[in-house]
């Protein structure tokens, strides 16, 4: 995302889904760093607060990046879900009153915004 935003900047518009606790994410990069597979709540912290600081960081370098944070559960890792274009939850899914699906079609009809920032607070 930083090498397009540098070298297009204004000129693209990304959209960014994720979940604030990422389960998937927590349970790959504890086993990277632990040789444990479990998505402990130690992990989901480090997640969000990894997320958090990138938001920020690409903010601050101007990358034009519209967001889509949830904080759906996933029973399996017991963080949140990792993505979910590919879940029933993309069609359950309601963040400030916006499904995910609304905040798509609205970025091709050239309406790109945030959604569920607060969530990262």
């Amino acid at each position: 995302m930083e090498a397009l935003g540098s070298k297009y900047g204004h000129r693209i518009k990304l959209l960014y889904g994720c979940s604030t606790e990422d389960g998937i994410l927590a349970q790959y990069s504890n086993y990277e760093n632990t040789g444990d597979f479990a998505a402990t709540e130690e992990w989901r912290g480090k997640m969000k607060r990894g997320f958090q600081n990138r938001v920020q960081r690409l903010h601050k370098a101007g990358i034009n990046i519209s967001y889509y944070i949830n904080a759906i559960p996933d029973k399996q890792t017991g963080g949140t879900k990792h993505c979910i274009s590919q879940d029933k939850a993309w069609h359950e899914a309601w963040v400030n009153g916006i499904s995910p699906a609304q905040w798509v079609l609205d970025a091709v009809n050239g309406k790109c915004y945030d959604v569920g920032m607060n969530l990262l607070e």
